[in-house]
């Protein structure tokens, strides 16, 4: 049996997330969250509409473009929803995914060593 084809690598998705990419972004999120809870009982729809729009784009900014962001900013429309933490749960969930993105490009690059500190897998000794 022929053996397919090996992969190419997987290239990051969005810029690098660096600590103070991160602490940017989670802090953009809570205070965007926070002003349309605060927002809320006055009615000022339009201030949480444009709110979402500035946020979105800054996430975007920071982290990159992630498919999680786009039902985020489109749940802050629905009424009762919009009062959610929704973008700071969206900025958690899109850092934990892209970590784990880099920690699978990370471990595909470099294999597991084996015990010994010599490649693992089948060895051909000569």
């Amino acid at each position: 049996m022929e053996r397919p084809p090996e992969m190419p690598p997987l290239k990051a998705a969005g810029p690098e997330l660096t600590p103070v990419r991160i602490a940017a972004a989670l802090l953009i999120a809570l205070v965007a969250d926070a002003v349309q809870i605060g927002l809320g009982p006055f009615g000022l729809t339009w201030v949480d509409d444009l709110l979402d729009v500035v946020v979105a784009v800054l996430e975007v900014a920071l982290l990159g473009f992630h498919p999680l962001l786009l039902p985020t900013f489109v749940l802050e429309v629905v009424p009762v929803v919009e009062y959610l933490p929704s973008w700071t749960g969206c900025v958690l969930a899109v850092v934990a995914l892209r970590r784990r993105a880099a920690r699978r490009r990370s471990q595909q690059a470099h294999p597991p060593l084996s015990r010994d500190g010599g490649a693992a897998g089948p060895v051909i000794d000569v």
